[in-house]
């Protein structure tokens, strides 16, 4: 099965090789634990050794794991490869940190302001609120036996 190759450029200025079949999900997952904005690049369609591959070839520009310094030959490749297989790139401008939970997008922002309108509904509170307790009993009640 072929995976999609990605470059992810960090706000400090390195750019991280992968591989993902979701590469948009994988960089939403890295911006809940990364201390710098994060954004994705490109992503192609390839085969999953050709990330070694791409990793051997830039080997000296490694800064850590999967993330590369942007210097030498690296300029070049991602010359060749920026804006690949994605619609646009945003600006940095366009996305926002939070200290409380890390970058976000305007997508998990929106999540955000619907779990807040769920929850103002107190029918849905109620009902939230009972299957919660219901579980916390069960919980109890099996770890009591």
């Amino acid at each position: 099965m072929a995976d999609f190759i990605y470059i992810a450029e960090a706000r400090n200025g390195l750019v991280k090789i992968g591989c993902s079949l979701n590469p948009r999900g994988r960089v939403r997952q890295m911006e809940l634990f990364s201390p710098v904005l994060i954004r994705l690049v490109s992503m192609w369609l390839m085969a999953p050794k050709e990330e070694l591959l791409l990793h051997a070839r830039f080997d000296s520009l490694r800064s850590h794991r999967e993330w590369f310094r942007v210097e030498g030959p690296l300029v070049g490749f991602l010359d060749s490869v920026w804006g690949k297989g994605v619609d646009r790139i945003p600006e940095w401008s366009e996305l926002t940190f939070r200290a409380d939970d890390g970058p976000r997008s305007r997508l998990s922002q929106f999540r955000s302001v619907s779990a807040k309108a769920r929850w103002a509904d107190p029918e849905w509170r109620t009902r939230t609120l009972a299957r919660m307790r219901e579980g916390a009993r069960a919980s109890m009640i099996e770890g009591a036996a």
